[in-house]
């Protein structure tokens, strides 16, 4: 143990990368999150609101419309994440360093 602390570890990965690699992360970062918001959308729908009594609950034909009606959103913000995630992979591996070898 060399007694580094994880800021110490992270700052000197961070200075291992070069900005085309770090541009490609947070590129891809934006992806996944745009793919979680996809999903949340599509939870929320089926969802719907908090329920306080048992009579105020929807019916499974409400949830299934509910969801229907949110899904080319969810297709469309996941696909679009999928196509983020892929294009910051591509700009994360042209930015890296050539290695030396063993």
């Amino acid at each position: 143990m060399t007694g580094e602390t994880l800021v110490g570890v992270l700052r000197a990965a961070w200075r291992r990368t070069s900005r085309r690699e770090r541009q490609g992360l947070a590129v891809m970062a934006l992806g996944f999150l745009m793919i979680l918001v996809g999903v949340l959308n599509l939870t929320t729908a089926t969802i719907g609101g908090r329920v306080r009594r048992f009579e105020d609950r929807r019916t499974y034909a409400q949830v299934k419309s509910a969801a229907h009606e949110a899904f080319p959103l969810t297709l469309g913000l996941g696909l679009a994440g999928i196509a983020v995630v892929v294009l910051g992979n591509r700009l994360r591996t042209s930015g890296k360093k050539p290695s030396t070898g063993p």
